[in-house]
């Protein structure tokens, strides 16, 4: 009877390091996408020792969001269901803007909420952040043009949307992570048409 050779220690540990570039290559490539399918985050790894000393590979749950990228110092976030009762309530518009916890653009996009002419701009509104993952049924009601992320819309206060878009041709409800103008000229017009009895521009 032949024996089955032991496979050597390094081989083991050559895999594993192996499996690990190929998913921190997936997930690069995977998450750096704000148009189209949206991608699935891929899950972090660690090793650890096994049963007979072999080492395994184990996925770990993904880093929380860092809420403090989107100044809640500042701006008083809702979920949707709250958000659309304040909005009803008020009269005031809803700026509601779909993320992800996983999306390197929308961690991007939630420093421009840290200017101070979006933070005061902000107080015109009903301000709702809604993970797309969680809500699927919110975000395919509100993706005139797709799926992608970071994607911000206005509504009135029964949840019509309003024609405001950033000057683009595709992804149209993408404003520039990098510039908070582009979102502050979207939310004056928004506010312009959607305000009812309420003091004038800003």
């Amino acid at each position: 009877m032949q024996r089955s050779r032991p496979v050597p220690a390094w081989a083991v540990l050559l895999e594993v390091f192996a499996t690990l570039a190929v998913l921190t290559v997936l997930s690069m490539t995977g998450c750096d996408q704000h148009a189209g399918e949206r991608p699935r985050p891929s899950p972090e790894t660690k090793s650890s020792v096994g049963t007979g000393g072999a080492p395994t590979v184990t996925a770990t749950a993904p880093p929380a969001p860092t809420l403090a990228l989107w100044n809640p110092e500042q701006i008083e976030w809702h979920d949707f269901e709250a958000g659309m009762a304040l909005s009803r309530s008020t009269l005031r518009p809803v700026c509601l803007v779909f993320t992800a916890d996983w999306c390197p653009h929308c961690k991007r996009y939630a420093r421009v909420f840290a200017s101070p002419t979006i933070a005061a701009a902000a107080k015109r509104f009903v301000m709702i952040r809604v993970d797309v993952d969680a809500n699927e049924d919110v975000s395919t009601r509100y993706s005139p043009d797709g799926g992608y992320i970071p994607r911000t819309v206005f509504l009135d206060p029964e949840g019509k949307l309003a024609d405001v878009h950033a000057p683009r041709t595709s992804s149209k409800y993408f404003y520039d992570e990098n510039d908070p103008s582009s979102l502050l000229t979207g939310m004056r017009a928004a506010y312009e048409l959607l305000a009812v009895g309420a003091p004038g521009s800003f």
